[in-house]
């Protein structure tokens, strides 16, 4: 073979690549299974808006998600959980930081082996059987997230509104808190509905405006630093075992709180360089240097200021909107103009951490619809400005609008308890199923946890304590009941994801005798493809549109297709043909394998080599029939109707 067959041989292989992955399969929503080492639909999205995230900026994602619903945050409410108050809470925080560090080992090791955007929804349908239990799960931990979203969103809108009404006293009040929250989040929202540079260039100044705000906490702390403040009082401890376990409980879920997001960047894994050692690195890194920090800021907070003197402005028995500690901490260490300074650094952090967090996590939905596993309106694109998920996005800004009613304390309740019970321990023991059930050699490669299974075991315990101690009037006597009310909107996953796969016909539906899950390649299936073997048909015309075809691999010129079933051929918003197929080349040929098993299974070359005459020649230079850099056209013989390259065949796509 010449240098010139070579030459074309790799355009073809290069088209057929970027053709096959722009194709959109309507009416059947389940896609193809992918090999580890493909690129999700987010991937393929984000990473052609610019270039991969580093390390460190990996660990700046990170951080950014981490610092702004931090200490900055909770430090009073956290002393305020438990009883009596007191800044014996921080035995808690730090069981927290521990239960925190052993889940960034298995978020580390998940990422590592499933390096794609996506995150748990990812994780979670591969731990547990991608065409099996995994869908339920995955379906599950969308289903909760529109409640753990909105509520982390609210958190940080409720915590800038009583940071904010520190400007004056008379907007103390729960109505103005409500305003300003709700505020916060149609300005959220406004500046997410925009072009990612746009969204870029917000999280840069606003991830800047964080990393001083922990800076100054901390060595303004020191700087004036009493330690008797840190004593507890003396009855802290006294009530017996059942007390100090209720202690620690109450305030283990600020720890959580204050640490969540170590694990932002498994969410946009496609979007690292190296995403297989960067995960690891940047989710343990985080973990671990920030939970450090995060006990540096609350020893640096409580040693300024006397606990005694706030502590019961953040109670559930107060009546008004508390202050933000941050501005106490300024006014008592500088002065009040000071304060001023402080309040409006901390209430822009605290937005920035927000904004971050709402910027990628609408994604997740979006990309659960796509592939067939949610409700498909959640796969909405926004027409003005493509990539942004405009019905994910407006579900969440409302359902946060509707928290912001609430208290902080309330909203970080609810969070905790769904995210441990779904995302967090489900990732635990799905690991551990997945690592003792599927043979060493089947398991996907990557990083692996040191003293495996010991972190998931630590991690599970203290996480489903910190589960079954939420609020509850059956078990506890509380007077919320958070934990009943929790357990009946899981409940409601299972029902629901039951009605779509039915209406669907995907597990545990499918319709063995008829329509089948493309990633099933069953003889009946292929059956259906055989009597069309051998024909073709060219379309001249508009006016003479594609076939219904559910497609293996649809491509220009002479590329292979297998008729399958009734389904539409459809190029993806991604899709570069132009305005339209028909408009793309003088004649648009679809080919009909004999049986698709030949190319899917044993890779068998059945198309001539291409040509390689003058005539070729001088056709493909002068782009006739096909853009430019397209693949050549090659004439079709009676033996065999389509054109193969080994890289087609090579992909792994099987049957759609």
């Amino acid at each position: 073979m010449d240098a010139k067959t070579l030459a074309k041989s790799a355009s073809t292989d290069a088209l057929c690549h970027d053709t096959c992955d722009s194709v959109k399969l309507e009416r059947e929503e389940y896609q193809p299974h992918k090999r580890d080492d493909e690129p999700n639909r987010i991937d393929s999205m984000k990473t052609e808006v610019g270039k991969k995230f580093t390390l460190m900026q990996a660990i700046g994602i990170n951080t950014m998600n981490m610092f702004g619903t931090g200490p900055l945050i909770t430090i009073p409410y956290c002393l305020a959980a438990v009883d009596p108050m007191g800044p014996h809470a921080m035995v808690g925080y730090v069981v927290a930081v521990i239960a925190c560090t052993c889940d960034s080992l298995v978020w580390a090791e998940l990422g590592s082996m499933w390096p794609h955007s996506g995150g748990p929804y990812i994780y979670l349908r591969k731990l547990y059987g991608e065409d099996t239990w995994g869908r339920l799960v995955s379906f599950m931990y969308i289903w909760q997230f529109f409640i753990s979203c909105p509520c982390e969103a609210a958190s940080g809108f409720i915590a800038v509104a009583e940071y904010l009404v520190y400007f004056d006293q008379a907007l103390i009040s729960y109505h103005y808190r409500v305003t300003i929250s709700l505020a916060c989040v149609a300005l959220c929202g406004t500046v997410l509905y925009r072009k990612v540079d746009d969204i870029g260039r917000a999280v840069i100044v606003l991830w800047s405006i964080t990393i001083f705000a922990m800076v100054y906490t901390v060595v303004a702390g020191f700087s004036d630093f009493h330690p008797e403040y840190l004593i507890p009082p003396s009855d802290a401890f006294t009530g017996g075992f059942r007390k100090t376990v209720m202690i620690v409980a109450a305030s283990t879920r600020f720890g959580v709180y204050d640490m969540s997001g170590y694990y932002a960047v498994c969410f946009m894994g496609g979007m690292l360089e190296d995403p297989r050692r960067n995960i690891p690195r940047s989710c343990i890194t985080t973990a671990a240097i920030v939970g450090f920090i995060f006990i540096l800021c609350y020893v640096a907070v409580l040693g300024h200021l006397d606990w005694r003197n706030f502590v019961q402005f953040y109670g559930d028995d107060y009546a008004g909107n508390p202050v933000g500690i941050m501005s106490l901490f300024t006014e008592s260490l500088i002065g009040r103009w000071a304060a001023y300074i402080a309040t409006i650094v901390v209430a822009v952090t605290i937005f920035g951490a927000t904004f971050s967090m709402m910027a990628g996590q609408p994604h997740v939905p979006y990309a659960a619809a796509k592939d067939g596993i949610f409700f498909e309106i959640f796969g909405h694109e926004s027409q003005r400005h493509p990539g942004v998920p405009d019905v994910s996005l407006a579900t969440i800004l409302c359902l946060s609008s509707i928290f912001c009613f609430f208290s902080l304390k309330v909203a970080v309740d609810v969070l905790v308890t769904m995210i441990v019970a779904i995302m967090f321990m489900g990732q635990s023991i799905g690991l551990l199923y997945y690592r003792y059930t599927v043979p060493k050699e089947k398991q996907a490669t990557g990083w692996r946890m040191p003293l495996f299974p010991l972190p998931c075991i630590i991690q599970i315990i203290i996480f489903f304590f910190i589960w079954i101690s939420t609020d509850s009037v059956l078990l506890w006597g509380s007077e919320q009941p958070i934990l009943e009310l929790s357990c009946v909107f899981l409940m409601m996953g299972p029902v629901l994801f039951i009605f779509h796969a039915k209406r669907h016909e995907t597990w545990p539906f499918e319709n063995f005798e008829g329509k089948k899950s493309k990633a099933d390649c069953s003889d009946k299936t292929l059956e259906a493809a055989r009597p069309q073997a051998g024909k073709r048909k060219d379309l001249k015309s508009a006016d003479d549109p594609p076939s219904h075809l559910q497609v293996d691999h649809v491509l220009m010129k002479g590329f292979v297709a297998h008729k399958v079933e009734d389904m539409p051929i459809m190029p993806s918003d991604g899709c570069k043909f132009g305005k339209s197929l028909q408009e793309q080349s003088d004649t648009f040929e679809l080919y009909v394998d004999d049986d698709p098993r030949d190319h899917i299974r044993d890779h068998s070359p059945h198309s001539p080599p291409v040509s390689t005459n003058d005539d070729s020649s001088k056709n493909d230079d002068s782009g006739s029939g096909t853009s430019q850099g397209g693949p050549p056209t090659h004439e079709s013989t009676d033996e065999t109707k389509s054109f193969h390259t080994d890289d087609v065949s090579s992909q792994g796509t099987g049957c759609l």
